[in-house]
């Protein structure tokens, strides 16, 4: 038991320094941008350390190896409630060919926001993605994905002080093409002390 009390203070010091209600908007993403001038929406909904969410998302296809991302909804915590958003981009620097075909990897960032209660938060997370793609018929694959990275949090409360702090970013996803249009995927997500397991039903338009 003596062995084991390091760790449970860590866990307990982790626990308190983590921002109420810190942003951790899971993207499902991996390391393969879409095509140009394509588009995937998906629903979202993600749960973990007290909190609650339910949202959307949204995908574009800018150049090749480039697209952006707009996600967000609705966020509940501690019994109180408010909204989160995300916004970035996730460009590919080497294909699967380039690395034997072992994985995908990409790069990305996203800003977000956070509003509960008289908490308020936003965060810069940059990020490398890698992933590998099983291909299952036709255009259908079926994926799994990791991504690490850094955690930035500005942190605004109401009639208090603003403070920042600077964590670590995990995550880990797999998703599946039920069809060639519908994908369902699942993510796993620490960012800064928070933790969150999500659903995503995607649609390609």
């Amino acid at each position: 038991m003596k062995h084991l009390l390091p760790l449970i203070i860590v866990w307990a010091v982790q626990f308190v320094a983590a921002p109420a209600g810190a942003v951790a908007v899971l993207g499902f993403d991996h390391a393969r941008p879409l095509d140009p001038q394509t588009v995937e929406v998906a629903a979202t909904a993600a749960a973990g350390s007290g909190t609650w969410q339910i949202g959307a998302s949204g995908r574009i296809g800018l150049l090749p190896d480039l697209d952006a991302a707009l996600r967000g909804g609705w966020v509940a915590r501690d019994d109180e409630s408010g909204f989160e958003v995300e916004a970035g981009g996730r460009f590919r620097f080497l294909r699967a060919q380039d690395t034997g075909g072992v994985a995908d990897l990409a790069g990305a960032a996203f800003g977000s926001v956070l509003k509960t209660g008289d908490v308020f938060l936003a965060g810069v997370d940059p990020q490398l993605l890698a992933s590998h793609h099983f291909a299952v018929s036709g255009p259908r694959t079926l994926h799994a994905a990791a991504a690490v990275g850094l955690a930035t949090t500005f942190i605004d409360v109401d009639g208090g002080a603003e403070d920042a702090q600077l964590g670590l970013l995990a995550a880990f996803s797999a998703g599946f093409d039920i069809t060639a249009q519908i994908e369902i995927d699942i993510e796993v997500r620490h960012r800064d002390g928070d933790e969150r397991l999500g659903l995503a039903l995607t649609l390609r338009l």
